[in-house]
């Protein structure tokens, strides 16, 4: 009998949406027979049974010490000069945080394969290729935005400079914080991997990675975020939901996520517009999150914070889910609401080009026209129920298709074990 695979992860955070994606993939392949270890920024690998195994991170050579310090007093001080909307959270790129072989010390088995997720702050291009070197690992990166493409931001927008060289980054007018800009994407095109394997998850980042100066060679696989079938499933009684969330009788459920209000990405301002613009008195709006939205002359049930399980009961007591997001890898919002068979209505941008289709599993609204994104609503909500119930069972069949846990397992078996 051959040897499992080890694979090895690498991301920053233990918390949010990024963790959730990273963690549900070590989580998957552990279930699929593979040693898969995940290394978490801050101190720790979690190992295929479950444990954490802390890290001291003592190597970082005096002069990336010195660096970093002053590098951060710099950042604070021009964050004020920096657009939010642009999401800039890799301007660290060119200070090494830590030393590879820290990781490579206390890992159990040597990986056959590192795959690379949300690592801003954490592993750097030079980083992750010393990485490599020591382990002789195979490595693919897994686009989870687009901080791979640029020398700082997340999220270009309309800007090129990904494809040129981000000589003049619109996020600033500060002339030094541009030369840092410019020298980030420098150091990652210098560090840029020999044989470079990237996993897209949408047609969205797949475009801009095409024309990005330092990833456009490329090769490249897809896959759709997964999304737990068992967990994100539909029900036929909701009565005892609906009960749970207050929901009227009678009235038809429009769901949707309401956190960072003033993220010009998330595209709530857009959604406050086009929820004033319903006026139909066979509707209730449920609201995830704890802000509020007093700009809406609707009523709104706020459920506050939900952890995944009453995420799931969320969507499976909707009608429709509604996306507003205006520049986004995903969101994840979308596939859960697939995955539950309910019907999305998004913007067309991120995972909606792939799964959000007119008529079949939603409707895909003009880009940030408040008008037609109220139109979709109203689209869904006026459907038969013969009408609604294909289109749920549409959602679904899709979801299973093309984004399940099942999914996610047999493209790695692909990837990972190919000849």
């Amino acid at each position: 009998m051959s040897k499992p695979l080890v694979i090895l992860h690498l991301e920053t955070r233990d918390s949010g949406g990024a963790h959730d994606y990273t963690y549900n993939i070590h989580r998957n392949m552990v279930a699929a027979g593979y040693r898969s270890y995940l290394s978490i920024a801050g101190g720790k690998v979690l190992t295929p049974e479950g444990e954490e195994l802390p890290i001291k991170w003592s190597r970082m050579s005096l002069g990336d010490r010195v660096r970093r310090a002053i590098h951060s007093r710099y950042m604070t001080w021009v964050k004020p000069y920096v657009n939010p909307k642009y999401s800039a959270v890799n301007l660290t790129e060119r200070i090494t945080m830590f030393n590879p072989r820290d990781l490579i010390d206390v890992l159990p088995e040597r990986p056959d394969y590192i795959i690379v997720h949300w690592v801003s702050l954490y592993a750097n291009a030079k980083y992750v290729k010393e990485l490599q070197r020591l382990t002789g690992a195979k490595v693919y990166y897994i686009m989870i935005d687009e901080a791979m493409l640029s020398g700082a931001c997340h999220y270009p927008w309309d800007c090129d400079g990904y494809q040129t060289g981000c000589r003049n980054c619109p996020m600033t007018d500060e002339g030094l914080l541009k030369l840092f800009i410019r020298r980030n994407f420098l150091f990652k095109q210098r560090y840029q991997l020999n044989d470079k394997h990237v996993i897209y998850p949408t047609t969205f980042d797949l475009l801009r990675l095409k024309k990005s100066l330092i990833w456009k060679d490329a090769k490249t696989y897809r896959l759709i975020e997964a999304i737990d079938e068992n967990l994100f499933c539909p029900v036929e009684n909701k009565e005892n939901l609906r009960r749970t969330f207050k929901i009227p009788d009678g009235k038809k459920v429009v769901f949707f996520g309401c956190s960072n209000l003033s993220d010009e990405r998330k595209g709530m301002k857009t959604l406050i517009l086009s929820l004033n613009m319903i006026d139909r008195d066979d509707v209730v709006f449920l609201a995830a999150g704890r802000d509020s939205l007093e700009e809406v002359n609707q009523d709104i049930i706020f459920t506050g914070h939900l952890n995944m399980e009453e995420l799931a009961r969320a969507y499976q007591v909707a009608d429709v889910f509604v996306c507003p997001s205006l520049e986004d890898s995903g969101p994840q919002m979308i596939n859960m609401g697939i995955m539950t068979g309910v019907p999305v209505v998004a913007f067309e941008m991120g995972v909606a080009l792939d799964i959000v289709h007119t008529g079949k599993t939603g409707y895909r609204a003009k880009f940030n026209d408040a008008e037609d994104m109220a139109k979709g609503i109203n689209y869904i909500l006026d459907l038969s129920d013969s009408d609604y119930a294909q289109m749920s069972k549409e959602c679904r069949k899709l979801a299973l298709q093309t984004f399940s846990m099942e999914v996610q397992r047999e493209f790695f078996k692909q990837l990972l074990e190919q000849k």
